[in-house]
């Protein structure tokens, strides 16, 4: 869990896609929301992650900027 302080601050926004195809109000994740999408992705990524004879692991990221490249960023 984050810290009490901030976990239930907004921390991503997306604006939502209206029926209309504008674009609406801004839709929050808080701190907290995002370290629940975060901690099972990290360990999902952990556990696929291909090793250099180090043993270090290296991922790519190619996507969009939008709010789910930051959690798997934060994930990685």
């Amino acid at each position: 869990m984050v810290n009490a302080e901030h976990g239930s601050r907004p921390f991503l926004g997306t604006r939502e896609t209206l029926s209309d195809n504008t674009l609406g109000d801004y839709v929050w994740k808080n701190y907290n929301q995002v370290y629940e999408l975060v901690v099972p992705l990290a360990a999902h990524y952990t556990s696929l992650a291909p090793r250099n004879e180090a043993g270090e692991a290296f991922l790519g990221i190619y996507m969009k900027n939008r709010e789910e490249w930051i959690i798997t960023d934060i994930a990685c």
